[in-house]
């Protein structure tokens, strides 16, 4: 295997153009916005015509999510980095698979585990009117009433509203950590690749945000979100709704949550 059949963290910047075009000509998945964050390792399946995202750990490489190609060729590039993975000495795991490629993973001899189910919002069938909406719809009228406003903005941004989204980042954050490869992580390189949605309080103030990542196809994520920790009761609900909405007006089908663990276990 030589160079080109993988790109690294380490020149990730130099190649993620042609990353970004195979997207865009392909296709994704819900998780192959996560490829920005630059700590995972790519390689070409199949002549170059798949892309698997990968990170090692220990003696296993992990794959996140499912291959992205031609669907005729899936098969193909699992076998292929099941070769070599083998060929490393290492073992192959794929993390966040479709339901849909299933059979493709059981015919190579992968076992399954449920850790969790992906949660999608279906925009055609999203509604808060009526009686099932009562709550929330309650909840956004509060919101509207006290003049809090929503947005989508779109990169390229300025030194302002990117240093603005760090600060309630950075509150939201606290002592934790930022987490990685299947979880998102704050960066203004990252931020800036993506149109991210916010809502302001009566001052204009930003309270919270939420980056919104496509498939490329019909699906959107909502992928990073912060808030500040004084904001409001209910204001992700308010936000979440304005986002679903947002989305629908734009023809989006889907709207990716992402992955909810399963309850009792």
């Amino acid at each position: 295997l030589n160079a080109k059949n993988r790109l690294t963290p380490n020149n990730i910047d130099s190649q993620l153009e042609r990353v970004i075009a195979f997207l865009e000509e392909n296709g994704g998945n819900h998780l192959s916005h996560l490829i920005l964050l630059q700590d995972k390792h790519v390689y070409w399946a199949v002549e170059e015509q798949v892309l698997i995202v990968y990170k090692r750990i220990g003696n296993k490489i992990v794959v996140l999510g499912d291959p992205i190609g031609p669907e005729s060729l899936i098969s193909e590039s699992i076998k292929e980095f099941q070769a070599y993975g083998v060929s490393k000495g290492l073992k192959p795991i794929f993390y966040q698979i479709s339901p849909r490629f299933m059979h493709l993973y059981h015919d190579t001899g992968y076992r399954f585990l449920k850790l969790g189910e992906e949660g999608v919002v279906n925009l055609h069938n999203f509604s808060i009117e009526g009686k099932q909406g009562a709550k929330l719809r309650t909840r956004v009228n509060k919101f509207t009433r006290n003049s809090y406003t929503f947005s989508v903005i779109m990169p390229p941004y300025s030194k302002a509203i990117l240093s603005e989204l760090k600060g309630i980042s950075d509150a939201w954050l606290g002592n934790q950590r930022e987490k990685g490869f299947s979880v998102v992580s704050f960066s203004e390189e990252y931020v800036s690749c993506f149109p991210v949605a916010l809502l302001n309080d009566p001052e204009g103030k930003v309270l919270a945000f939420a980056t919104l990542a496509t498939d490329h196809e019909k699906s959107i994520t909502i992928d990073l979100m912060r808030k500040f920790p004084d904001s409001p009761h209910g204001t992700m609900d308010v936000l979440f709704i304005q986002i679903f909405k947002w989305a629908k007006e734009k023809g989006y089908q889907n709207c990716s949550l992402g992955m909810a663990p399963l309850s009792n276990v």
